[in-house]
Parts: structure tokens; sequence; C-alpha cells
């Protein structure tokens, strides 16, 4: 694909009517032609891209660290091929969605399928195996003379129980801000796999490229500007920072019995068990399950209640949870996800808001191709979530949960107990990345 690119760039450059500088713009999979255009040697000719959620890295696009994720519709024949009786179907089941195997002979016809289809089993065990290595663009990419304007989408719910509306490339952008030279602008925001809906947007898109195109006056007060990232929070405010994720200051909470607690000499002594759920916590509304509890509230997944905030704050980036953990089998999924909510009882559904999610599978904790967990020893480990830009009001609390599942994973053959240990000598704990305000809870 990479050279293919590189064939239609110079093809195009070399037209009589060229100027020869080419751009490129597109969505999704076209935004992937353009991070392969990136990665290749012989397209002199591209000057400028608009990436709008691209693909960098195929092994974060179908799995969460290692944790495989439920791809929906996204599915090419040879992970088709793969999956017609494995967890694929299983999930449909479970959902009540229809699967449907693509067994279409036409579109099973490349010659390679057969031999990668042999050769690559463990992509659905979510090891970053060679196959998956030698589709990691980012060391291709990196310094690029290439203007790139890219942009993603940080939903990925938006309340629709099918999950069809979360942006598959959240996390692209992940490391990839270092990677480009000072020709480089994000925008960021609430919107799921789609252009973004800043009504502002095509327009930005069109001055890129006649900035890096075009005979253009880049000294003009109104011309865009490269080193500059815009992403807009939860509560739909847009900020601009200088580079992604923004410069933050960190925030902890430590894990305490049942909550989170803002003196780490406060921190009580805990061992909490609970037995991890091959079942994925949707049940009308994504993240809403169980009869109006939420996840964590039923006995397969654990929750950590903060006190109030004393101000508004907002968190933009990654957070990451620390936990000191002890699984009885060497594999399995581990999920954490992030609310803030101003009920009395944390486990209430109503207004709860997800800022983010971490999700891992245990074999992959340590190392991308993957590793058996130590199997009955206390282990510390770090879960990081994907992107996330949220406003939290004064007065919420926080909310986190540690469990086994998540709504956009395929459901996991595992089912270890699991113990997160709290107190001297562990290291579980909440942190924070908090660009705007002071981060304070009541005593």
């Amino acid at each position: 694909d990479s050279s293919d690119v590189a064939t239609v760039i110079e093809a195009l450059a070399d037209a009589e009517w060229s100027t020869d500088r080419v751009g490129m713009y597109g969505l999704s999979f076209p935004g992937w032609s353009q991070m392969l255009a990136l990665a290749s040697d012989d397209a002199p000719s591209l000057k400028a891209v608009v990436p709008v959620s691209p693909v960098t890295d195929l092994w974060s696009l179908f799995t969460e660290q290692g944790a495989t994720l439920e791809i929906l519709e996204f599915r090419p024949p040879l992970f088709t091929a793969q999956l017609v009786t494995g967890a694929r179907s299983a999930r449909a089941n479970e959902t009540g969605r229809p699967f449907v195997p693509d067994t279409e002979p036409g579109h099973v016809a490349c010659p390679r399928y057969s031999e990668e289809i042999e050769t690559s089993p463990p992509v659905w065990n979510g090891d970053r195996t060679a196959y998956f290595q030698e589709r990691d663009l980012r060391p291709l990419i990196d310094g690029t003379k290439v203007a790139v304007f890219a942009t993603v989408g940080l939903r990925w719910d938006e309340g629709d129980p099918t999950g069809e509306t979360w942006d598959l490339m959240v996390d692209q952008l992940d490391g990839v801000w270092d990677l480009l030279g000072p020709h480089r602008r994000f925008m960021l925001g609430q919107w799921a796999h789609g252009f973004p809906t800043r009504p502002d947007f095509d327009q930005m898109a069109v001055a890129w490229l006649d900035r890096y195109l075009r005979t253009y006056d880049r000294d003009d007060p109104g011309a865009i500007k490269p080193g500059v990232v815009e992403y807009e929070d939860d509560s739909g405010v847009w900020h601009t920072a200088k580079r992604w994720p923004p410069r933050a200051t960190d925030a902890t909470l430590w894990l305490s019995g049942d909550d989170l607690v803002a003196d780490p000499g406060d921190v009580e002594a805990s061992s909490r068990t609970f037995l991890s759920s091959d079942r994925v916590p949707c049940a009308g509304v994504c993240m809403r399950p169980f009869a109006g509890r939420l996840p964590g509230c039923v006995g397969d997944h654990l929750v950590y209640v903060s006190e109030p905030l004393t101000e508004e704050v907002v968190i933009a980036g990654h957070y990451t949870v620390d936990l000191t953990i002890e699984s009885d089998l060497p594999d399995g999924t581990l999920a954490s996800f992030l609310y803030h909510t101003d009920a009395d009882d944390p486990c209430a559904v109503a207004d709860h808001t997800e800022s983010g999610q971490a999700i891992a599978d245990l074999r992959h904790v340590f190392v991308d191709e993957g590793a058996d967990f130590p199997v009955n020893t206390p282990t510390d480990i770090t879960l990081t979530s994907v992107p996330l830009a949220s406003r939290i009001p004064a007065g919420h609390r926080l909310v986190l949960t540690v469990g086994s599942a998540g709504w956009n994973t395929v459901p996991d053959p595992y089912r270890p107990h699991l113990t997160v240990t709290t107190g001297p000598g562990t290291v579980s704990a909440l942190t924070l990345p908090v660009v705007e305000g002071t981060f304070a809870t009541t005593s």
C-alpha cells in the first residue's frame, strides 16, 4: 500500500498540468493511506496532508494493550476467516446482533490470505506479532518533512447501545506529535468516527493545503499556523496547546478500601477480590448496565470513590491507574473506567459522566509481545487510558471502577479471581493530568 500510494502521488506530480506539489485529505482508510504515504521514501512530491481519524499502528487499532477490541463491521476477510466460529460469533450470539461471516469467494481471493491466516492466528490472542510490527508506521514517519494537520475524535460511546459511534482511531495519534516536523497541527474533539464537527474545519483544511501547495502569504495574520493543538473537552469548551498530550500537572488519589483519598497517609490496608466476568457491561445503553447500577456495583468489579472536588478542573491527555494486583490465572482482561458524579450514591446511574477508560490484557501489561502474568503473586502494574479531555465540576466525586470487561472488548474466555491490594508497600493509585484548575477534594 505504501508503494502504491507513492506511485499515485508521483504520477500526479508528473502530470503536465501539475504544480509538482501534491496534498492528501480524507477520513479513516484514506487517513491511513496518508500515513502510508508519510512512511514512504518514494513520494518527494507530497507536501501536505490532512488525515482525519487515520491509522498509525494496526496493533493498537485492533487491541487496547493486547485486549482484543470488538471491531463491529470493520472486519477484513483475514480476520473474519479466523473468527467465523470464534469470539466474534460468540459476541453476536450474546448481544443478539446478527453476525454474517464474509465467505464470498471473491472477497478472499488474494493469494496471500491463506498464508496470512496460516501465520497470524496470534492476532487474536493480542500479541504484537511480526505481522503487527510490520504495520507500525510510527518509526517510518519519524522526522517527516510533510506538513501534517491531523484530527481524531475522542468519543467512545455517545450513548449508542451498539457502540457503533465510537472512533476506532481514538488513540492513533498517541506519540505522533513528537515524530512530526515543525509543520504540524492537531484537532481533537467530542465527535465519533467522522469529520470534526467544528463548522470551520473544512475551511481550515483548505487553508492548510493552500499554505503548503500554493504560493501563499504565510505571514498573513489570517493564515493557518502550524505548531498548534486545539482540543475540545466533554463540556464543549475548546482549548489550545502547543503539543499533544498537553502539558499537565499530575494529581494523584490513592486507592484505600473502597475510597480514593488525597493524602497517602490516609491509605488503609485492604485486599478486595472479585471474580472477573466475560460479559460486556451493556444493557440498553452502553456503560449503564445491570439494573441501574454502574459496572463496579454488581460483584464482578470494584469501585473506588473520592470526596467531592472543591473546584472545577479540566483533565486532558491520559490518566493512569497503578495497581498492586494478584491473579489466579496467567491471562485475562483488565478494564478500568473513570466517571464523575454529583449523586450521593456512587453506584447510581443518574448523573454519571464517563471521563475515560483504560483497558489491557494481563499478558500484555509488561510486554507487547505477550507473556504469562505471574500467578498468585502480588504484582505492580500500570494501566494507561485512551486519550481524553474532560471537565469535572466542583462538588462532583470521582468514581473509578476496576473490572474485567469493556463494552468495546471481545468477551474474555478467561475468568480469573483478581485481588487488588492497598496500603503500605502497594502502588495502587489514580493519577490525573490536570490542565486547568487546582485539584483538591474535601476532607
